[in-house]
Formats: structure tokens, sequence, C-alpha cells
């Protein structure tokens, strides 16, 4: 548990040192909010119309900001060469993989509370009562999420195309944790009627488990191919 705490405060201390992962996030998710709502506000929509386009707008914002910062993940280890000394020190692959799940899941899920603000007071609706399950589901999302990109950019880290590569291969495999999470959040938002025995969440939370096998399973071979 050690090494597995020492890595995970080597890759923390990396993402706030160079800040560029953080940065590219959090601008990203701002802009493409503004963005959306003020398209969606020039539509002149009912207040009705405008919750039930929120769940898209939200999951959208995530994805295009998430795909684009999370192929930056990787840049330290490969400028360093940190990877390889990491695993000719005889660190397990899986403690590696575990500390890149964690720390991308808090840098997304802080993300994700940057999108939910603004998306709620641009479009005018208020999330505060439902701000906790929101959060939580997000959660879940951003767990799979990680778990699988943190695989995959492991896999196009030495790709001459990564940064195109990585979402051609990332975005079809993430199609049903975002369903899940469209219906999931439309329920929460639109229905105000979210039922912890939804069939949508126990698929959410099977496919974060699937991924997270995956992962600890296959990273091994990712990185020392």
């Amino acid at each position: 548990m050690k090494v597995l705490f020492a890595l995970l405060k080597k890759d923390l201390l990396s993402e706030l040192r160079s800040r560029e992962t953080l940065v590219v996030l959090f601008s990203l998710s701002l802009l493409l909010s503004v963005i959306l709502s003020l398209g969606i506000q020039s539509a002149y929509l009912r207040a009705g119309q405008v919750e039930a386009l929120l769940p898209a707008a939200l999951w959208v914002v995530f994805l295009m900001a998430a795909t684009v910062s999370v192929s930056r993940s990787y840049d330290y280890e490969q400028a360093n060469c940190a990877l390889q000394g990491l695993l000719l020190a005889g660190t397990s692959p899986w403690k590696i993989y575990i500390s890149k799940v964690v720390i991308t899941s808090i840098i997304m899920l802080a993300g994700q509370c940057i999108t939910l603000a603004s998306l709620g007071i641009l479009l005018n609706i208020s999330l505060f009562s439902d701000l906790i399950t929101l959060i939580i589901i997000s959660f879940l999302v951003i767990i799979g999420y990680a778990a699988l990109s943190s695989l995959l950019a492991a896999m196009t880290m030495t790709a001459r195309l990564r940064d195109l590569l990585l979402p051609l291969i990332l975005l079809p495999l993430l199609f049903p944790l975002f369903f899940s999470a469209l219906e999931l959040t439309a329920d929460i938002v639109v229905d105000q009627n979210f039922d912890p025995g939804s069939v949508w969440l126990s698929l959410l939370i099977g496919l974060d488990l699937l991924y997270i096998l995956f992962g600890i399973n296959l990273y091994e071979f990712v990185v020392r191919e």
C-alpha cells in the first residue's frame, strides 16, 4: 500500500506542478458550457425544454473536454521515461494503473463540478436540490471513463497520431457508459424521479467494474509492449 500511496502522491504532484491537464480541462469545460448555453438560449425554448436538453449538454461538454485532456496525462511519463523507470524498479503495473485512474477521476470530477455550475447558472436551472445525486452519478461515470481511458492512453502513448487515435478508439467503447449517464441524469433533472434500483444504475456500476478489471489485467501487457 505504501507504493500505491507514493504513486498517488507522485501523480497528483505532477498534475499540480504542470497544470496542463487542469488548465485544458477547466478551460474547455467552461468554454463549451458557454457556447452550448448561448445556442440553447438563442432558440427561445420553454423552461421545460431547456431542462430536457441539460443532460445531453452536460455529458457532451464532459466527453469533449475530458477526451482532449486525458491524452495529456501520459506526456510526463513519455518525455521523462518515468513509466519505464517505475517498471524497471519493480513497481507492479496494476498499482501504476490504479494510481492513474484515481488521479484522473479526481481531476475529471473537479471539471464536472465546473460544468454543472456553469450550465446551471447560464441556463437558469436550479440544480441545488439534486446536486448530491448528480455528483454521485457523475463520479460513477467518471470512474468508468478513467478506467478505460487510462488503459487506452497508455496503449496509444507512443503513437504518432495519439491525439487523434485515442478518441477514435475510446468514444465507441464509451457508448453504453454515457447512454446510462444520459438516462440517469434525465431521471434526476427532468423527471425528478431517481430510482436507486434503476437498471441504468446497475448497468453503470457493472461497466465500471468491467472496465477496471480489464484495465488491471491488461495494463501490464500494454505498458511492457
